[in-house]
């Protein structure tokens, strides 16, 4: 419930360094236990309060066309490259909307390059059917739109916090 409260502090302490929220979780591994009293779902109130603090922050918005999708976790990676048939729909979906897809390699601290690289290794049959201009979207240019796209906007917000300024 104060996610939104922690990510406007780490803002405010810490200006200049974070261009957005960046990942959170809804429902995976330990944030159902973190959440008391019910389970973590879409309607929760402190995801309405995430996302307010986002549109508040320059980072929301009402299209959604700002959505993206992160494919890095391993878990996902499964059920993409499963078989001929999963991987014919995710192609076609990514190269629908290129723009819309996100890769990172989802490796903290690893011991070593192979590591690192473990799950975009998994997804080398996803790579090999995508068009080179939908690939290049995934693995870089989305990440390199949707941060110089929030750098002022949130040097903008921190700017106005810091004067003193009501945000919005």
């Amino acid at each position: 419930m104060y996610s939104a409260d922690h990510i406007e502090r780490v803002l405010l302490t810490f200006p200049g360094v974070f261009a957005g929220i960046g990942e959170f979780s809804v429902h995976k591994e330990f944030v159902p236990s973190k959440v008391s009293g019910h389970a973590a779902s879409l309607r929760n109130p402190a995801l309405d309060r995430i996302l307010d603090t986002a549109a508040e922050i320059g980072l929301a918005d009402p299209r959604y066309d700002h959505i993206a999708l992160d494919i890095s976790w391993d878990e996902v990676a499964k059920y993409v490259v499963r078989d001929e048939a999963s991987l014919k729909a995710w192609t076609a979906l990514i190269e629908r909307h290129p723009t819309r897809f996100l890769f990172g390699t989802d490796a903290v601290a690893p011991a070593n390059w192979e590591g690192y690289v473990a799950n975009y290794t998994v997804y080398a049959p996803l790579w090999e059917r995508l068009d080179p201009a939908a690939r290049a979207q995934v693995e870089r240019l989305n990440y390199e739109r949707i941060f110089d796209a929030a750098i002022p906007r949130v040097r903008a917000w921190e700017e106005r916090q810091l004067a003193g300024g009501s945000g919005g």
